[in-house]
């Protein structure tokens, strides 16, 4: 209850709040990690990034596959332009979780994915997934486009960033949009 509690509160932007909340749910038992999961990633939104590191290896230390503790940190050095260290911890995320949306997408705008290496194997095999859900295939539909953009099969870029906008309901009419070169 106390984590849903501070979820809410954090989505209110009373990050302090929050992380009062989560301190005390850790602070009362020292062995769940969910709290320290939760206090990671608030502490990320409050750009506390010094201690959200520190949460995350704390997980790592009980729970060393942790795909969220490692995303985490990853999300962290990202965010304080650490970019090797970034892509170092994502690819250890996308060796735990191949199909881990998230870590894909960053990749991609590391420009550290591309089409034709394993991970975006992964990335297509994730899309095939129908039971995935919407959300889920649009965001990797995105970096699928962003993937071959990066690499110049545009026809494939286009195809890809089509498809997720057909997900989200949302048309893409490249005749509407003035400047931009036809394929």
């Amino acid at each position: 209850m106390s984590c849903e509690h501070a979820r809410l509160l954090s989505r209110l932007a009373r990050h302090e709040d929050a992380l009062s909340i989560l301190e005390d749910a850790h602070l009362q038992n020292l062995d769940v990690i969910r709290p320290l999961l939760l206090l990671g990633r608030r502490r990320y939104r409050a750009g506390q990034s010094q201690r959200e590191v520190s949460d995350f290896d704390a997980v790592l230390e009980q729970v060393p596959s942790s795909i969220e503790a490692h995303y985490g940190r990853a999300r962290t050095y990202r965010c304080r332009k650490l970019l090797g260290d970034a892509k170092r911890w994502l690819h250890r995320t996308v060796a735990l979780s191949p199909s881990h949306a998230g870590t894909l997408r960053e990749l991609t705008n590391l420009k550290d994915l591309a089409a034709g290496n394993i991970q975006f194997s992964g990335l297509i095999s994730a899309i095939e997934d129908d039971s995935a859900p919407t959300q889920r295939r649009v965001v990797l539909h995105m970096a699928a486009g962003a993937s071959c953009h990066n690499v110049k099969p545009y026809a494939d870029a286009f195809d890809h960033y089509r498809n997720g906008n057909l997900l989200k309901d949302v048309v893409f009419n490249i005749q509407a949009m003035p400047g931009i070169l036809t394929v």
